[in-house]
C-alpha cells in the first residue's frame, strides 16, 4: 500500500489475516476500501468484530436519502458486530439511535498519560530558553501550536484568523 495505491490487494489482506488467525478483530474505521476488505474476511471467517471508531451523527450534513442509506448500511454492519468500544457521548448516542444493545457497548474513551507530559516538562524546563534561542524566538515571544490534521474540516486557518483580529496593542505586549 502507498499514497498512490491506497488499497492492498484483497488477496493479500485475506492471506495476512488468514496466516495471523486472530481470535477477535477490532477496527477503528469502516469507510475506506481497505476496511471493507477486512470486514468481508471477518464475516466470512465468522471472527468476532469489535468496532472502536468516532461514530457520530453530527459529523456532516447529508441529504435525507444519504442519511437513510447510511443508517441501513451501518445497521447491517452493527448487527454483525460483537462489541462496541464507545469513545464518547456522541458515539453512544449514535449507537443507541441505531438500536445497538447497551450490553454490547463498553466505554473506551481517549486517554492521555498526563504524568508523562509532566515528567517531560520538568526534564525540559531548564532547556526552554535554549530551545527558543535555537528557533530565533524571543524569550517572552508568543508561540502558537496547532496539533491536528491539516484538513479543511479541522480548520487550521482559524488560528491565523484569530491573530488577525487581535489588536496591535495586544500583540505588542506579548513580544
Amino acid at each position: 500500500m502507498s499514497f498512490f495505491k491506497p488499497r492492498a490487494p484483497s488477496r493479500a489482506i485475506r492471506d495476512a489475516l488468514g496466516n495471523f488467525r486472530p481470535d477477535v478483530v477490532m477496527i477503528t474505521a469502516y469507510s475506506k476500501l481497505f476496511w471493507v476488505d477486512v470486514l468481508r474476511w471477518v464475516f466470512s471467517e465468522q471472527i468476532p468484530l469489535v468496532i472502536r471508531s468516532e461514530a457520530s451523527d453530527v459529523a456532516g450534513l447529508r441529504s435525507p436519502f444519504k442519511s437513510w442509506l447510511r443508517d441501513r448500511i451501518l445497521g447491517f454492519l452493527y448487527r454483525r458486530t460483537a462489541a462496541f468500544a464507545v469513545i464518547g457521548s456522541e458515539a453512544r448516542k449514535h449507537y443507541n439511535r441505531l438500536n445497538v444493545s447497551e450490553k454490547l457497548q463498553f466505554s473506551s474513551p481517549y486517554c492521555v498519560d498526563s504524568e508523562l507530559f509532566e515528567r517531560q516538562f520538568e526534564q525540559l524546563r531548564d532547556s526552554r530558553d535554549q530551545f527558543r534561542a535555537d528557533m530565533h524566538i524571543e524569550p517572552d515571544g508568543m508561540v502558537l501550536i496547532f496539533s491536528g490534521k491539516l484538513v479543511e474540516r479541522k480548520d487550521p486557518m482559524i488560528i491565523l484568523s484569530a491573530i488577525a483580529r487581535l489588536e496591535v496593542s495586544v500583540l505588542a505586549t506579548t513580544h
